[in-house]
């Protein structure tokens, strides 16, 4: 994961996600900024739920 990614743009907070998993340390480091991580179970659960892609 890459805060610089997001800092870069000039945005205050942002979104990652993933098809797979973050690990612990990815999900420690974005409790210190405003990022929210996404990963595939609950990426699959919002497609499910607004029927995107399914």
């Amino acid at each position: 994961m890459d805060y610089e990614a997001i800092k870069g743009k000039g945005v205050e907070n942002g979104v990652f996600i993933t098809t797979s998993d973050f690990s612990d340390s990815a999900k420690k480091y974005a409790d210190n900024f405003q990022i929210v991580l996404v990963d595939g179970i609950q990426l699959t659960d919002l497609m499910l739920e607004y029927e995107v892609g399914v």
